[in-house]
Order: structure tokens, then C-alpha cells, then sequence
């Protein structure tokens, strides 16, 4: 930070006071100017995040995390507050949010009760993850607590990035026989209508959607078919059921 010298010459009383009343003109304007500037948590303490240290118990084969590196996040707790001056890491074999303590670096599992939702921000894109028990879609969900959203409105679009246990490697070393564990990505797909109705997708096909929605059965074939939509990845996925919104609301 710079620091400015000014020199104040000695004024004559009546030009003394007239440069005084400006100064504080121009001060209490400053005042009301800066007031004015939105904060992050108005007329609040700090919001800190809670946890437990996070200790590494089993060593897998295949990465347990959505990404295998650090994410700039934000996350909104329950009470509203924001933090955005976290690393962020999402454990889908756990299904635990871990950050980096800001002050002792140290990794942290969050507490999930505290939490509504986070952000993983990496350049050119942002996950959005809820957490499911503390949202209006908690009476439907059947696993997991973090789901990322894929698409919100009349028909929601949510993806449970779990990843499961795929079997166990067995490495011979100078110490003996070493068992490790194998895992990899399962996510489950849900669809969540406003209306309180919810679907698990458990294949990526047509099928899927005339199963779940029989009296717009003929009106979805059309569309798809005009869409020339094949459902065979996520991203199909999200086209179909954006189909499905327009075509049921």
C-alpha cells in the first residue's frame, strides 16, 4: 500500500472553515457511497466450515473422487452463509465433501448436516451438487447424500456419482501378498418432477421414458424421432428429458 504525503499550507479562518465544512461533505458522501456495497454474508460473522480431519483407511485402485484434483468451490450452508475460499474435493466411494483448511491445509471431511449445497469450479465449467437430504426432493431420494444437478425446473435431472467397489488386486511385494481394492464409477441417474414424483433411470434407452411416462408415450416417440435422439450418454440424456419437460408441462 502506497502512502501519500500531502502538504496543508495555513489558511485564514473563513477559508480554513470553508475547506473544513467541504471535507466533511465529501466524507459523509463517501460514507453513503460505501455503505451502499452488497456483502457476501451481510451482518455476519465469517462462516466457517466444519468437519473432521480425513484420514485415508483404504487404498483403491481407480480414483474414488469426481475429479482427481483440487477445485476451487463455493458451498451455501444450511443457514445461507457462503464460503468461497475453499479447495473442494468430492469423494463419490464415501460420498463426502473434503476441503483443504485454509489456514493449516490440513483435509477435512465436511459435516454434511451444515451443508445445502457446493460448487466445483474449474476452468469452463461448474458441477453443482445438493444436498439431497436437506432439499425438497429428500422424500424421493433412495441413496447417497450429494447428488450433482444436471438439470433443474418442472422436471429435474439429478445424478448420484457414487462409485462402488469393483472387485480386489492382489500385488506380491518383498513384504508379502498386498490386497487392494478396485473401484469404479456407477452413477445413478433420477429424474424429480414437480409434482413429488421421482424415477430412477436404470438403462439409457427410449424404453426407459415410455415406461415412465405411458400416456405421453406416443408424443415422446415423435420427438425423439425428430430429434433424431438415441439415448446413450449423459449428455442424450439431459436432450431427452428437456423433450419430456416440454412435451408433460
Amino acid at each position: 500500500m502506497k502512502i501519500r504525503t500531502f502538504f496543508c499550507p495555513i489558511l485564514p479562518s473563513n477559508t480554513f472553515k470553508s475547506v473544513f465544512m467541504t471535507t466533511v461533505w465529501i466524507f459523509s458522501l463517501s460514507q453513503i457511497l460505501f455503505a451502499g456495497e452488497p456483502e457476501k454474508n451481510p451482518g455476519q460473522p465469517e462462516p466457517r466450515l466444519s468437519g473432521e480431519v480425513f484420514r485415508i483407511t483404504t487404498k483403491t485402485i481407480g480414483s474414488q473422487n469426481f475429479y482427481d484434483h483440487w477445485s476451487q468451490g463455493m458451498v451455501v450452508l444450511e443457514s445461507g452463509a457462503i464460503i468461497d475460499d475453499h479447495l473442494l474435493i468430492y469423494n463419490g466411494y464415501i460420498d463426502e465433501l473434503i476441503f483443504q483448511h485454509p489456514l493449516t491445509y490440513e483435509t477435512v471431511v465436511a459435516d454434511k448436516n451444515f451443508i445445502r449445497e457446493f460448487r466445483l469450479l474449474n476452468p469452463g465449467r461448474e458441477d453443482i451438487f445438493i444436498n439431497i437430504r436437506n432439499s425438497r426432493w429428500y422424500a424421493s431420494a433412495s441413496l447417497g447424500s450429494y447428488y450433482r444437478v444436471l438439470l433443474e425446473g418442472n422436471v429435474s435431472l439429478l445424478v448420484y456419482q457414487k462409485v462402488k467397489k469393483a472387485g480386489e488386486v492382489a500385488e506380491y511385494t518383498s513384504e508379502g501378498p498386498q490386497i487392494h481394492t478396485k473401484v469404479e464409477p456407477d452413477p445413478a441417474y433420477f429424474i424429480f418432477l414437480n409434482d413429488g414424483r421421482s424415477f430412477f433411470i436404470n438403462r439409457f434407452n427410449r424404453r426407459t421414458f415410455f415406461q415412465a411416462f405411458p400416456e405421453y408415450k406416443e408424443e415422446l416417440r415423435k420427438q425423439f424421432r425428430q430429434h433424431h435422439l438415441r439415448i446413450r450418454n449423459e449428455q442424450d440424456l439431459i436432450e431427452a428429458v428437456k423433450i419430456i419437460e416440454k412435451v408433460v408441462f
